[in-house]
């Protein structure tokens, strides 16, 4: 959680500066620094995550559900380009791939319209990685540049019973995500970051076998990251 506050004073640092900069300035004043060019660096955040499964009888309606909410600490690489147009505005694309710690064991499941646990099942989910492909957009305000991104996002999942009907299955999932965050070129190549990310994966059916009924996952992932990139 310190982890969470931490990332979150920095963006609002940050944004209070870039905000105070234009503020101070009562005529448009052209910008010194440029961000056009390609980038490349590492990151590291925390992110936190819903996946809630329901167990479906045999008609496809749900019977038993699982809550399980796994959370971690993440760290990877990132990648992209940005063009600066002469009116401040800046477009480019963000790729990233990012090793993931997201876990939950020990969850136990409920009947639906029971809030009884059951204790009988140990439930487990977990995200090993996480990777991005993302257009963005922001505006310069001379060596800060706040931004938001969406696209296309991928996960690596495991979903998993330890205790009484032992199984565990793996899954690569798509889906989208979006963003918001700011940087802030402390040199002419050296570039930092705050960010905010949301991303969903939607809804897998997965067949698990064993005797389990068919197990629809829904998962989605907040993350707070902070990153530093080499600017070319």
């Amino acid at each position: 959680m310190r982890f969470i506050f931490q990332t979150a004073a920095i963006l609002g640092l940050l944004t209070t500066s870039a905000l105070a900069t234009e503020a101070g300035s009562q005529l448009p004043v052209a910008s010194t620094y440029n961000w056009s060019g390609a980038y490349v660096g590492a990151q590291a955040g925390y992110g936190w995550g819903k996946d809630d499964w329901t167990f479906l009888s045999f008609d496809n309606t749900g019977y038993y559900e699982v809550p399980a909410k796994p959370a971690g600490v993440l760290g990877g690489i990132y990648g992209g380009y940005n063009y600066q147009f002469d009116n401040g505005v800046v477009l480019g694309a963000d790729a990233d791939f990012t090793f993931a710690g997201l876990k939950k064991d020990g969850v136990r499941g409920h009947y639906i319209g029971s809030s009884i646990p059951d204790t009988f099942f140990s439930y487990g989910s977990k995200v090993d990685w996480t990777a991005a492909l993302r257009g963005k957009v922001g505006y310069s305000v001379d060596r800060f540049l706040p931004y938001f991104a969406g696209g296309l996002a991928v996960a690596r999942q495991n979903v998993n019973e330890t205790q009484s009907l032992p199984f565990s299955h793996d899954a690569t999932r798509t889906g989208w995500t979006l963003g918001l965050g700011l940087e802030y070129a402390a040199t002419d190549n050296l570039v930092v970051r705050a960010e905010y990310r949301y991303s969903d994966f939607g809804k897998k059916l997965f067949q698990v076998g064993g005797g389990w009924s068919p197990l629809e996952d829904r998962l989605s992932i907040n993350d707070l990251r902070i990153g530093a990139a080499y600017k070319f």
